[in-house]
Protein backbone atom coordinates (compact mmCIF):
# COMPACT_ATOMS: atom_id res chain seq x y z
CA UNK A 1 0.00 0.00 0.00
CA UNK A 2 1.70 3.33 -0.56
CA UNK A 3 2.44 5.68 1.45
CA UNK A 4 -0.26 8.14 1.59
CA UNK A 5 0.71 11.46 1.04
CA UNK A 6 -0.40 14.22 3.69
CA UNK A 7 -1.16 17.60 2.67
CA UNK A 8 -0.14 20.31 3.86
CA UNK A 9 -2.10 22.15 6.22
CA UNK A 10 -2.37 26.32 6.11
CA UNK A 11 -1.61 28.19 9.10
CA UNK A 12 -3.26 31.27 9.74
CA UNK A 13 -0.48 34.03 9.98
CA UNK A 14 -1.47 35.53 13.41
CA UNK A 15 1.50 37.96 13.53
CA UNK A 16 -0.36 40.95 13.44
CA UNK A 17 -1.96 40.32 17.27
CA UNK A 18 2.07 39.94 18.39
CA UNK A 19 2.94 43.28 16.69
CA UNK A 20 2.79 46.22 18.71
CA UNK A 21 -0.61 48.60 18.02
CA UNK A 22 0.32 51.12 14.98
CA UNK A 23 0.67 54.55 16.06
CA UNK A 24 -2.56 56.26 16.03
CA UNK A 25 -2.54 59.68 13.74
CA UNK A 26 -2.20 62.89 16.06
CA UNK A 27 -5.32 65.12 16.11
CA UNK A 28 -4.64 68.65 15.07
CA UNK A 29 -3.47 70.71 17.84
CA UNK A 30 -2.57 67.80 20.03
CA UNK A 31 1.31 66.56 20.56
CA UNK A 32 2.23 69.71 18.23
CA UNK A 33 3.52 72.44 19.67
CA UNK A 34 3.89 74.39 16.73
CA UNK A 35 -0.15 73.44 15.15
CA UNK A 36 -1.07 74.47 19.04
CA UNK A 37 0.18 77.87 18.82
CA UNK A 38 -1.13 78.52 14.97
CA UNK A 39 -4.47 77.20 16.74
CA UNK A 40 -4.18 79.78 19.77
CA UNK A 41 -3.00 82.92 17.41
CA UNK A 42 -5.80 82.17 15.12
CA UNK A 43 -8.74 82.14 17.96
CA UNK A 44 -6.87 84.95 18.85
CA UNK A 45 -7.15 87.00 15.56
CA UNK A 46 -10.71 86.25 15.29
CA UNK A 47 -11.48 87.08 19.07
CA UNK A 48 -9.93 90.48 18.56
CA UNK A 49 -11.74 91.03 15.10
CA UNK A 50 -14.94 90.28 16.90
CA UNK A 51 -14.31 92.38 19.61
CA UNK A 52 -13.29 95.64 17.37
CA UNK A 53 -16.65 95.11 14.87
CA UNK A 54 -19.05 94.94 17.86
CA UNK A 55 -17.67 98.10 19.54
CA UNK A 56 -17.81 99.67 16.60
CA UNK A 57 -21.16 98.93 16.22
CA UNK A 58 -22.10 99.85 19.49
CA UNK A 59 -20.23 103.00 18.72
CA UNK A 60 -22.34 103.89 15.81
CA UNK A 61 -25.48 103.66 17.36
CA UNK A 62 -24.78 105.52 20.45
CA UNK A 63 -23.70 108.65 17.92
CA UNK A 64 -26.74 108.32 16.01
CA UNK A 65 -28.85 111.30 15.34
CA UNK A 66 -25.53 113.26 17.49
CA UNK A 67 -25.20 115.74 13.84
CA UNK A 68 -28.96 116.89 14.05
CA UNK A 69 -28.63 117.66 18.07
CA UNK A 70 -25.82 119.59 17.38
CA UNK A 71 -27.60 121.39 14.48
CA UNK A 72 -30.37 122.12 16.84
CA UNK A 73 -28.34 123.51 19.30
CA UNK A 74 -26.70 125.91 16.96
CA UNK A 75 -30.49 127.32 16.11
CA UNK A 76 -31.10 127.61 19.70
CA UNK A 77 -27.76 129.60 20.02
CA UNK A 78 -29.25 131.86 17.71
CA UNK A 79 -33.25 131.84 18.88
CA UNK A 80 -31.78 132.85 22.47
CA UNK A 81 -29.65 135.51 20.83
CA UNK A 82 -32.40 137.07 19.10
CA UNK A 83 -34.74 136.82 22.05
CA UNK A 84 -32.56 138.78 23.82
CA UNK A 85 -32.14 141.44 21.25
CA UNK A 86 -36.19 141.74 22.19
CA UNK A 87 -35.15 142.06 25.95
CA UNK A 88 -33.17 144.61 25.35
CA UNK A 89 -34.65 146.50 22.63
CA UNK A 90 -38.29 146.47 22.77
CA UNK A 91 -40.22 149.11 24.00
CA UNK A 92 -43.22 147.18 25.09
CA UNK A 93 -43.08 145.75 28.91
CA UNK A 94 -45.00 142.33 27.60
CA UNK A 95 -43.02 141.60 24.11
CA UNK A 96 -39.86 142.22 26.64
CA UNK A 97 -41.43 139.78 29.09
CA UNK A 98 -42.67 136.98 26.60
CA UNK A 99 -38.46 137.82 25.20
CA UNK A 100 -37.11 137.19 28.20
CA UNK A 101 -39.09 134.04 29.22
CA UNK A 102 -37.98 132.62 25.54
CA UNK A 103 -34.56 133.83 26.00
CA UNK A 104 -34.61 131.75 30.09
CA UNK A 105 -36.78 128.61 27.93
CA UNK A 106 -34.45 128.45 24.84
CA UNK A 107 -31.35 128.92 27.14
CA UNK A 108 -32.66 126.46 29.68
CA UNK A 109 -33.08 123.93 26.45
CA UNK A 110 -30.05 124.70 24.42
CA UNK A 111 -27.94 123.34 28.07
CA UNK A 112 -29.69 120.16 28.35
CA UNK A 113 -29.33 119.69 24.06
CA UNK A 114 -25.70 120.10 25.27
CA UNK A 115 -25.93 117.45 27.72
CA UNK A 116 -27.31 115.07 25.20
CA UNK A 117 -24.70 115.77 23.08
CA UNK A 118 -22.16 114.49 25.39
CA UNK A 119 -23.95 111.62 26.11
CA UNK A 120 -23.79 110.64 22.62
CA UNK A 121 -19.80 110.84 23.19
CA UNK A 122 -20.06 113.60 20.73
CA UNK A 123 -18.09 117.21 20.32
CA UNK A 124 -19.53 120.18 19.43
CA UNK A 125 -17.28 121.74 16.99
CA UNK A 126 -15.33 124.87 17.89
CA UNK A 127 -17.44 126.97 14.85
CA UNK A 128 -21.04 124.52 15.36
CA UNK A 129 -22.86 127.15 17.60
CA UNK A 130 -22.10 130.04 15.04
CA UNK A 131 -23.96 128.36 12.15
CA UNK A 132 -27.49 130.15 12.22
CA UNK A 133 -26.01 133.68 13.80
CA UNK A 134 -27.32 135.74 10.79
CA UNK A 135 -25.98 139.35 11.55
CA UNK A 136 -28.55 140.40 8.82
CA UNK A 137 -31.45 139.82 11.50
CA UNK A 138 -29.52 142.84 13.49
CA UNK A 139 -29.52 145.24 11.01
CA UNK A 140 -33.38 144.67 9.91
CA UNK A 141 -33.92 145.02 14.24
CA UNK A 142 -32.16 148.42 14.33
CA UNK A 143 -33.71 149.68 11.33
CA UNK A 144 -37.05 148.87 12.90
CA UNK A 145 -36.17 150.48 16.16
CA UNK A 146 -35.66 153.78 14.36
CA UNK A 147 -38.78 153.84 12.72
CA UNK A 148 -40.24 153.08 16.02
CA UNK A 149 -41.71 149.22 14.32
CA UNK A 150 -38.98 147.53 16.53
CA UNK A 151 -41.98 145.46 18.69
CA UNK A 152 -44.20 144.40 15.42
CA UNK A 153 -41.05 143.37 13.37
CA UNK A 154 -39.49 141.22 16.13
CA UNK A 155 -42.49 139.85 17.30
CA UNK A 156 -43.03 138.69 13.34
CA UNK A 157 -39.23 137.50 13.11
CA UNK A 158 -39.83 135.63 16.43
CA UNK A 159 -43.47 133.89 15.29
CA UNK A 160 -41.42 132.69 12.13
CA UNK A 161 -38.24 131.53 14.24
CA UNK A 162 -40.55 129.76 16.44
CA UNK A 163 -42.39 127.93 14.01
CA UNK A 164 -38.80 126.58 12.08
CA UNK A 165 -37.60 126.00 15.62
CA UNK A 166 -40.77 123.23 16.04
CA UNK A 167 -40.09 121.72 12.45
CA UNK A 168 -36.57 121.16 13.67
CA UNK A 169 -37.58 119.64 16.88
CA UNK A 170 -39.53 117.42 14.92
CA UNK A 171 -37.19 116.18 12.38
CA UNK A 172 -34.07 115.79 15.15
CA UNK A 173 -37.01 113.48 17.28
CA UNK A 174 -37.53 111.13 14.40
CA UNK A 175 -33.33 111.04 14.07
CA UNK A 176 -32.93 109.80 17.74
CA UNK A 177 -33.34 105.83 18.94
CA UNK A 178 -32.40 106.64 22.40
CA UNK A 179 -36.20 107.38 24.33
CA UNK A 180 -34.90 109.49 27.07
CA UNK A 181 -33.38 112.05 24.39
CA UNK A 182 -36.83 111.51 22.47
CA UNK A 183 -38.73 112.38 25.70
CA UNK A 184 -36.10 115.59 25.86
CA UNK A 185 -37.19 116.85 22.66
CA UNK A 186 -41.16 116.37 23.37
CA UNK A 187 -40.30 118.33 26.02
CA UNK A 188 -38.99 120.98 24.35
CA UNK A 189 -41.64 121.24 21.88
CA UNK A 190 -43.82 121.68 24.94
CA UNK A 191 -41.69 124.74 25.79
CA UNK A 192 -41.74 126.32 22.39
CA UNK A 193 -45.79 126.07 21.99
CA UNK A 194 -45.97 128.17 25.16
CA UNK A 195 -44.08 130.85 23.87
CA UNK A 196 -46.61 132.26 21.15
CA UNK A 197 -46.04 135.90 19.99
CA UNK A 198 -48.63 138.28 19.30
CA UNK A 199 -48.24 142.20 18.96
CA UNK A 200 -50.81 144.53 19.12
CA UNK A 201 -49.61 147.77 19.54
Amino acid sequence: MPPTQQTPTTVPNLDFILQSEQPKPKRFGRGDKTQRILLVTIVGIVLVILVFVFLSFVRSGSRRGSAELIDLAAYQTELARVMDIGVKDSSDSSVQGVAQTGSLTITSDLIRTKKMIASKSAKIGKNDLGKYVTKSIDADLEAAKTANEFDAVFTALIDEKLGDYKTRLASVFAAQSDAKIQNTLRNFKSNAELLPFSYSP
